[in-house]
């Protein structure tokens, strides 16, 4: 049975803690072929990666024209407990594995798998009228090189003096695909669209919203301005209840006029009787 030895730039433990998104090579020229008059030629071994992120590498030779004897792999997102493992095989088909635990840290630097594409925006309609609702639909892109997005998740925010606050009521939550079928997640180099409603509150106003598409396995602190999108949107009062808000405040305005003029015939009064 091959002894293994299996060596790495930051050292293996049996936690290994590398960054999402970086290159690590992998290298299994320390494996001993105990079948072999020398042991480190490793001319009959066939190796077999297994990154435990759905990524593998072989079965095949570590030479020509496999090259599995020295591998780089990168991490596209960060994570806890990816189960590594490298099975090697000898010429009598005797096996031997070495596994460890890889814990992957998020890059420091924010880079969303999602941005939204630039003119995609379509609200329906552009000026509704306050209590209603309106349609939102804006296209998003799994960018080039990055994770598949399995957690496709979507909010709807009005802006305010510089804080957000999130809005529920959002009903016919759909993502699709560019042939109009609905999916749970996107692959990366893929377009999507989002589309959904949302009830205008019953208030007079123009509001500053922003849409938010993004992968919910994704840390928080990476929401920002690529796969965000900000808008206003004018809401406007129906005539009904102009005409209603006119009478009410002519009523209103005539009471204070009454009342005013009742005080001033009470001042009068009492001025004659003295």
């Amino acid at each position: 049975m091959p002894v293994l030895r299996i060596l790495d730039p930051i050292a293996w433990r049996e936690t290994t803690t590398l960054i999402e998104g970086e290159p690590y090579a992998f290298d299994a020229s320390g494996t001993m072929d105990d079948s072999l008059l020398h042991p480190g030629d490793n001319v009959n071994l066939t190796y077999r990666w297994d990154f435990g992120d759905g990524t593998f590498l072989g079965p095949g030779k570590g030479g020509a024209p496999d090259f599995l004897l020295n591998v780089t792999h990168i991490y596209p997102r960060w994570g806890y407990g990816y189960p590594f493992e490298l099975t090697v095989r000898d010429a009598s088909d005797e096996l031997g594995w070495l596994r460890r635990t890889v814990v992957v840290e998020a890059n420091s630097t924010a880079h969303p798998d999602i941005a939204i594409v630039p003119g995609t925006l379509l609200v329906e309609p552009p000026r509704p009228e306050a209590g209603t609702s309106v349609h939102i639909r804006v296209g998003f892109r799994n960018q080039l090189g990055r994770a598949a997005a399995d957690d496709l998740r979507v909010t709807l925010a009005i802006v305010s003096q510089g804080m957000d606050r999130n809005q529920t009521g959002i009903q016919g939550l759909r993502f699709l695909d560019a042939d109009g079928n609905d999916v749970g997640s996107l692959p990366p180099d893929r377009n999507a669209t989002v589309e959904f409603t949302w009830t205008v509150p019953e208030r007079i106003a123009e509001y500053s919203l922003v849409v938010r598409v993004y992968d919910g396995n994704e840390p928080p602190s990476w929401i920002n301005v690529a796969n965000a999108h900000g808008f206003r949107l004018e809401v406007t009062v129906p005539f009904v209840r102009w005409s209603l808000l006119g009478a009410i405040v002519l009523v209103l305005a005539t009471a204070v006029a009454v009342s005013a003029l009742l005080a001033g015939l009470r001042r009068l009064n009492r001025r004659d009787a003295e």
